[in-house]
């Protein structure tokens, strides 16, 4: 719902255009040209290879690595690793991040796992919706709105412009608040730990 997918795959076409020498859809934009653009998201079409997703994204992250370090390349995953338990997924995420701090290239994910902090690593994040417009939403009770007006309600809240953030930058949080207002049941919210 933040919008990180659009980005990334925003970001992913606009390289690509520069590279091809047209325009990309912004008012400003500069680049190196890499020898390489690649772009993965967790759609894996998997059936036919007979992999599990994770082991196929284990075989498509083993080439970029490989690639990595031959060559100058932007590599952009919408949200490694969400195949695997949580800790190990970390574990992969965080080395995925050093291992393109120390190379060439440039790496772009998306992720829900904490990445490591160093030289080479920057943090950005959709802004989202702020905790004073969310409490003004969610302060109150739906009314009469459907799911799909109240989901339209709360997308229309969203500020999808991309911001920089110190590493120890608090975690926004606000899911909590929109499942209750969107009518999760009281009970199952307050087995929440």
């Amino acid at each position: 719902m933040g919008g990180k997918s659009v980005t990334l795959k925003a970001l992913t076409l606009s390289m690509a255009l520069i590279h091809m020498g047209y325009f990309p859809p912004c008012d400003y934009a500069a680049s190196p040209l890499f020898d390489s653009i690649s772009y993965s998201s967790d759609h894996f079409d998997t059936t036919k290879k007979g992999l599990s997703s994770f082991a196929s994204e284990i075989v498509w992250l083993r080439e970029e690595v490989a690639r990595q370090k031959e060559q100058y390349c932007f590599c952009v995953i919408d949200e490694p690793c969400r195949g695997t338990n949580p800790e190990e997924a970390k574990a992969l995420v965080g080395a995925l991040c050093r291992f393109f701090a120390k190379g060439t290239g440039s790496l772009v994910i998306a992720t829900h796992y904490p990445t490591p902090e160093g030289p080479a690593i920057a943090h950005l994040r959709i802004r989202g919706i702020t905790e004073e417009v969310l409490l003004s939403v969610t302060g109150g009770t739906r009314g009469q709105l459907t799911d799909e007006e109240a989901i339209r309600r709360i997308e229309s809240l969203m500020d999808y412009s991309i911001e920089t953030v110190e590493e120890a930058a608090p975690i926004p949080k606000g899911a909590l608040k929109l499942s209750e207002w969107l009518g999760m049941d009281r009970d199952f919210l307050a087995l929440v730990e």
